[in-house]
């Protein structure tokens, strides 16, 4: 969903970037050449030949983040507004379950069960509870209780399933479940758990996919990574721009670098303005690579297995996903494309979706027998969206 929802075109956030770029580096020559002149003797022969470098250089990072935050912002509204497009409700009533078996998440088009070892961190947000389970980011609205007391029961029920480990990585819901220490009863036997504890609000799409972007972060730790690492691929491209200017005036002859003042003084801007805008560009590339790694690694450091069984069934009502780790079931009115990716086949409902490999089958013929079957279970408008699927399926 995110990766169709590219609202803003990669050649103008180019275009906007270079001309941001471009001024930033004339703005910040001319604030050092400024500045230079105000400084005491002292101070000017100390810090001023640095200036011109790093004065551009901080204008140049203020004007990454701020195209990088547009960009965002317009990604994410284009994001939400694929949800009208698809047919997937802009609010939904949610029911969430404390059961002895895990936390049980029921929707009209949805059923999301992760089993209580999954469960790692129980986080407060700025709008409820976010529970995150595995790859999964659960977001339980405050006002989703009548009361302090409700919110405090529920809370408490979640906390007494968790782990040893995922209790401490859930400080803030420990401490206003009011609970110092584990239960040192076995869970099946603790009085506290008899009954079922629930909480019900109706969920926006804000929030929902608030929810998932916030627990990918945590995770992952993007803020961090988002801002430093484009920040010093881009200061060191730019310091080797200077650098290649540089050895330009050293090693030319004389002849050729004086009668050329102008060309060589417009070296040293452009070279370290490439330099940076490469470093830039390289930078973000790497983003991708680097939050996926800290993604998995913190994943595995909270116990979340690399790898495990799963089924997928057809069921009556939808697509039923099961796991040691919890059960899904994703209702066919929620499904509004599925589409292969590689050797994966796509299934995108609501702001989830269902990976499943092609090795799950038997052949090829069971691969076709199985995606013919799902498409035709699906919505009409969802058919129309998967034609790729269909035409695999129709393949003989």
């Amino acid at each position: 969903m995110a990766a169709r929802s590219r609202a803003m075109s990669m050649y103008w956030v180019t275009i906007v970037l270079m001309a941001g770029l471009l001024a930033a580096v004339w703005a910040g020559h001319t604030f050092s050449f400024w500045f230079v002149q105000q400084l005491p003797f002292a101070w000017m022969f100390a810090i001023g030949p640095d200036l011109p470098t790093v004065i551009p250089a901080l204008f140049a990072f203020v004007v990454v983040v701020v195209v990088g935050a547009l960009q965002q912002r317009a990604m994410g509204r284009a994001y939400l507004s694929n949800f009208t497009r698809l047919g997937i409700p802009t609010e939904i009533e949610a029911l969430f379950e404390v059961l002895p078996e895990g936390l049980r998440l029921t929707t009209a088009r949805i059923t999301i069960f992760p089993r209580w070892p999954a469960v790692d961190t129980v986080e407060r947000g700025a709008d409820g509870w976010v529970v995150s389970a595995d790859q999964l980011t659960f977001l339980v609205p405050a006002d989703s209780f009548e009361s302090a007391d409700d919110e405090r029961a529920f809370v408490a029920a979640i906390v007494r399933h968790l782990t040893p480990e995922a209790r401490e990585r859930s400080g803030q819901a420990v401490e206003f479940a009011a609970l110092e220490a584990p239960d040192p009863k076995p869970l099946e036997q603790s009085e506290t758990l008899a009954g079922t504890h629930t909480a019900k609000a109706r969920l926006t799409r804000q929030e929902a996919s608030w929810a998932g972007r916030v627990g990918y972060d945590r995770i992952a730790r993007t803020n961090g990574h988002a801002v430093l690492y484009p920040m010093l691929a881009a200061i060191v491209g730019g310091m080797l721009g200077l650098v290649a200017a540089g050895l330009l005036l050293v090693l030319l002859p004389l002849t050729i670098t004086l009668g050329n003042t102008l060309v060589f003084a417009a070296l040293a801007f452009v070279f370290p303005l490439i330099g940076g805008v490469a470093g830039l560009w390289l930078g973000q590339r790497r983003l991708g690579t680097i939050f996926d790694k800290a993604y998995h690694a913190e994943l595995a450091q909270r116990g979340s297995p690399a790898e495990a069984d799963c089924e997928w069934e057809l069921g009556e009502n939808g697509i039923v996903s099961r796991s040691a780790r919890g059960d899904t079931t994703t209702r066919w009115e929620a499904i509004n494309e599925v589409f292969r990716a590689g050797e994966f086949w796509i299934v995108l409902a609501d702001v989830t979706a269902l990976t499943i490999p092609r090795r799950a089958f038997a052949d090829e013929a069971a691969e076709r027998a199985f995606i013919a079957a799902l498409l035709a279970r699906l919505p009409q408008l969802a058919r129309e969206r998967s034609r790729d699927a269909a035409k695999f399926a129709a393949a003989s």
